[in-house]
């Protein structure tokens, strides 16, 4: 099972339905779970804590205070995330193993990204596992 995020515009009137903007998948479950909320528990990061349930949506009131989260996270992966970690991926039939750390980062540009997305269109980030 994974953790995925995505982005939701505002719906362009009343009666209209918001639209999933962008969709993508954050990481697997226990990935998450290790690299993400563990430390956002331990750091005191209050929103991305809440990923412990599942879920997490994050509104566009809600993505400065958030984007301040990621950069606190991406500082502790510097020192918390070893030098010889790494991640299994597989590329279509290809198994192979890729430094966790450039993993978690490319991971966290992603997340970045959507939460630009999100901020430009007055949306918000649902991400859920």
């Amino acid at each position: 099972m994974s953790f995925d995020l995505a982005v939701h515009g505002t719906p362009r009137g009343p009666g209209q339905r918001e639209t999933e903007l962008y969709e993508h998948p954050l990481g697997a479950h226990g990935t998450v779970m290790r690299h993400w909320v563990e430390p956002a528990e331990r750091l005191g990061l209050p929103l991305l804590a809440r990923l412990s349930d599942g879920e997490l949506t994050v509104g566009h009131h809600e993505l400065a205070a958030f984007a301040e989260e990621l950069n606190a996270l991406a500082r502790d992966w510097q020192t918390s995330v070893p030098d010889d970690g790494v991640i299994p991926v597989i590329a279509g039939r290809r198994h192979y193993e890729t430094p966790l750390l450039d993993h978690l980062l490319t991971r966290m540009n992603i997340l970045r990204m959507a939460l630009r997305m999100a901020e430009v269109t007055d949306g918000h980030l649902y991400l859920s596992g």
